[in-house]
């Protein structure tokens, strides 16, 4: 006679199976499956099967996609951590803004004597003989050194100087790089898949919930410009990101619109009494003096009559460079599941 046992395995072997309904034995085929425990003809227990990889492709693996601070762990039955990367990155460049000061009107300090008695006084023949004001001249009376009676017969006063404009940078924000992405992206993965009765699927982990989000995906290096067909949705992932971005220094044009005019005068002695001569130079021409005949130049001084240095045009202060993705990888997944 066949014992319990030997009747079981043999009903087992046949594709039969023993349901745990109230502590007695039912038998069913796999085509009409337990329905209160563990399907013993289940060939993915507590997976999924999904479509094999193509070609060239690794997976398959769950991958999350979300906000970092959203992101969940890797679930306990697909506990390995294999990826973690970005998308969307946002890298704006914020520059300070440029200014400029203001320019100035300076008092001329080219001044030249000359034996010429005629306006100009540079010409052929003449013997030239420079009586440079201090740098930085205020204006104030200035002692020059003695020039002869005999060889003075003229001064020229150079043009007025107008001070560049030197830039000014707004100290906030000096410069801001906003460098952020969008998306996190976590995938995991559990034991190596297994094959499942039809041939062309594996048995993955389940992307089932809980957690949510996961889908079924595979994962190739480099930015793959096709997804094998039974794994449509493609995503490109990034590892980091290089970045020259900068921005331009602050720099200004030229003074524009300029008018400086100023008054010199020449004194015979050294202590701006005895009136000699004066001239009026302006930022765009020099000025000439003819000088009474057996005089001698002892000093000088100047004020300006027209003091309107004009404005600068603030240059700079442009993004330059950029931010951009490296490390790309390509993942593709079937459609995620509803939560």
């Amino acid at each position: 006679m066949m014992r319990r046992s030997d009747v079981l395995i043999l009903l087992a072997a046949l594709g039969g199976a023993v349901s745990c309904e109230g502590g007695s034995i039912h038998f069913y085929t796999c085509e009409d499956p337990c329905k209160t425990c563990s399907d013993p003809c289940s060939d993915c227990p507590g997976g999924e099967c999904v479509p094999l990889p193509a070609f060239g492709w690794e997976g398959p693996g769950l991958l999350w996609m979300g906000n970092e601070l959203e992101a969940p762990r890797c679930p306990d039955h697909a506990p390995q951590l294999a990826y973690e990367g970005h998308a969307g990155l946002d890298a704006s460049v914020q520059c300070a803004a440029c200014a400029c000061g203001e320019p100035a009107c300076a008092l001329p300090t080219g001044i030249t004597a000359s034996t010429l008695p005629v306006c100009p006084n540079d010409g052929p023949g003449a013997v030239l003989t420079p009586l440079d004001a201090p740098p930085g001249w205020d204006g104030s009376c200035v002692a020059l050194p003695p020039v002869q009676a005999s060889p003075l017969a003229s001064v020229s006063t150079a043009p007025l100087e107008v001070t560049p404009c030197a830039p000014i940078e707004v100290p906030v924000p000096q410069i801001a790089l906003h460098s952020d992405w969008s998306t996190f992206a976590r995938a995991c993965r559990g034991n190596p898949p297994a094959m499942c009765r039809d041939r062309n699927k594996y048995c993955a982990p389940t992307s089932e919930p809980p957690p949510s989000g996961f889908q079924q995906c595979l994962f190739k290096d480099g930015d793959q410009p096709m997804c094998p067909p039974d794994y449509p949705e493609r995503h490109v992932l990034y590892q980091g990101f290089s970045d020259t971005r900068a921005c331009t220094p602050c720099a200004c044009a030229p003074p524009s619109v300029s008018q400086c005019v100023a008054l010199v005068q020449y004194y015979e002695d050294t202590a701006c009494i005895m009136e000699l001569g004066l001239a009026h130079p302006t930022n765009d021409a020099a000025a000439c003096s003819t000088i009474p005949g057996a005089a001698m130049l002892g000093s000088m001084d100047a004020a300006l009559v027209t003091d309107h240095p004009g404005a600068c045009a603030p240059l700079g202060g442009e993004p330059v460079g950029e931010a951009t993705p490296i490390g790309p990888s390509t993942f593709c997944c079937l459609p995620p599941r509803s939560p």
